[in-house]
């Protein structure tokens, strides 16, 4: 093997450890986590920092639909006006059968 077919790249460009080594790259959202700390989160702790976002977003759904289907209620989630019923004397009441 001669020495001419030896290509020295010191700047490493066009490797890519991950598909060599099993290494998952990194996420957009963990590298923009990494740069708005400043540096002070590693990926470990901004993966954690997501993961505690993911939850809050999670309680706060479920606080959201347990609100809007009465599950925390008293049972009457239909609270009307009495304006709002109509009465014998309303036109536009549906007629009750005879």
């Amino acid at each position: 093997m001669s020495d001419e077919n030896i290509i020295f790249n010191p700047d490493n460009k066009g490797w890519d450890k991950s598909k060599y080594y099993n290494i998952a790259p990194k996420s957009k959202l963990a590298k923009w986590l990494i740069k708005i700390s400043g540096g002070k989160l590693d990926e470990t702790k901004a993966n954690y920092v997501m993961l505690v976002i993911l939850g809050i977003i999670i309680l706060a759904t479920i606080i959201v639909v347990i609100s809007n289907f009465g599950g925390m209620g008293d049972g009457d989630t239909k609270n009307f006006p009495a304006s709002a019923t109509p009465n014998k004397t309303d036109q536009n009441a549906i007629p009750t059968p005879r």
